[in-house]
This record gives C-alpha cells, sequence and structure tokens, in this order.
C-alpha cells in the first residue's frame, strides 16, 4: 500500500514533511504571510536544498490530514483549486516519489491507525492516534521538515532539539523565502510557535 504499514521497516533512516496545506490552513487567518500554500512548492524547496537524497534517505513520511483535503474536494458546493491542486500534488509524490524515484512517499498517521483490524480500539480512534503515530515518527526522523505557522511542527522540533541526539539538529521550516535550517549546530534554543 501507499501507506506505512506494520510491516514496514523504518531500521534505514527517514525523514518527515508535516506538510500544512490543508483547506483550514488555507482559511485560517493568522501568519498568512508566513504559510506555504503548494505542496510542490515544499517539495521543490526541500529538492533544491538536498540536490541528491540525503545520505541513507530512501523513505519520506508525509504527514497531513488527507481527508480534508479529499472532502473539499468532492464537495461541489466548494470552490477550492489549491486543495484541488494539492490532493493530486499529493496523489503523484505517493506514486512518484521523490528525486526521480530515489526516495519513495509514504503516508502513515490516521490511515495506518484506520488499518489496524486486530486493534478495532485504533481505528475508532483514528485522528488521535493518528497524530501519536506521527508525532513518534517526526521526533524519530533523521530530518524533519515543518513549518512556522504550526504548533504542532514547533512542537516536534523542540522535542527532537532537548533529546540531543545525532539528528536533532537537523530540523527545517519550509517557508516563502525557501527552506530554513531552524536548529543550527550550535544553536541555544529551537524556534518558539509564534501564530
Amino acid at each position: 500500500t501507499n501507506y506505512v504499514t506494520e510491516e514496514s521497516s523504518f531500521h534505514t533512516p527517514y525523514m518527515v514533511l508535516h506538510a500544512r496545506i490543508e483547506p483550514d490552513m488555507q482559511q485560517h487567518g493568522a501568519c498568512s504571510d508566513k504559510k506555504v500554500y503548494n505542496l510542490t512548492d515544499i517539495v521543490s524547496q526541500i529538492e533544491t536544498k538536498f540536490v541528491d537524497p540525503p545520505t541513507g534517505i530512501q523513505i519520506m513520511v508525509i504527514i497531513l490530514h488527507r481527508e480534508l483535503l479529499e472532502k473539499e474536494v468532492t464537495d461541489a458546493s466548494i470552490e477550492n483549486e489549491m486543495a484541488g491542486y494539492n490532493l493530486k500534488a499529493l496523489n503523484e509524490l505517493i506514486e512518484n516519489g521523490l528525486w526521480g524515484g530515489k526516495v519513495r512517499v509514504v503516508e502513515a498517521g490516521s490511515k495506518l491507525a484506520q488499518q489496524q483490524i486486530k486493534y478495532p480500539f485504533y481505528a475508532k480512534y483514528s485522528a488521535i492516534v493518528g497524530a501519536i503515530i506521527n508525532y513518534y515518527l517526526s521526533i524519530d526522523a533523521s530530518i524533519f521538515f515543518g513549518t512556522y505557522v504550526s504548533s504542532y511542527s514547533s512542537a516536534v522540533i523542540s522535542t527532537r532539539f532537548f533529546r540531543e541526539t545525532i539528528t536533532s539538529t537537523n530540523n527545517y521550516f519550509y517557508s516563502n523565502d525557501g527552506l530554513i535550517h531552524v536548529t543550527p549546530p550550535g544553536a541555544a534554543q529551537p524556534p518558539k510557535f509564534q501564530c
């Protein structure tokens, strides 16, 4: 499948992209000057910063709320071209990967929780279970890409930073000015959420 499964191996290095491009974020008025609405622009920033896949990286986990995109696209009473564009871009990423297919792109979160037939409790509460899955995948990733406009991204980066592991400084925010390394070596503290 195109989702992380029990059988998936995360013994190899992987990276996580928290793509906060869902319709609710498009409509939220705060910090609009810091938002990047287009998934292709975000991916382009990553592939520009890293001309080749980062060493050892074979998988990128993309975390977002697919259902919000799908609902917006299928509701005939709503006109949201960006949601349609981002859903198409997401599906193409899942199908084609990054760097010409060298890095596979997968989703986790709620969909993974919903697939747990063995544990129906997880499926019933898939939104919260999915967020927990995504959080732990994010803090253990070799590289994390998030956004200034998300308290979730900021919490992940703070957790990663204070764990003081070998990858704890590999944190980036995508922005309208490009990809920004927000916890370079020697940083005294992670960035604070300000939106």
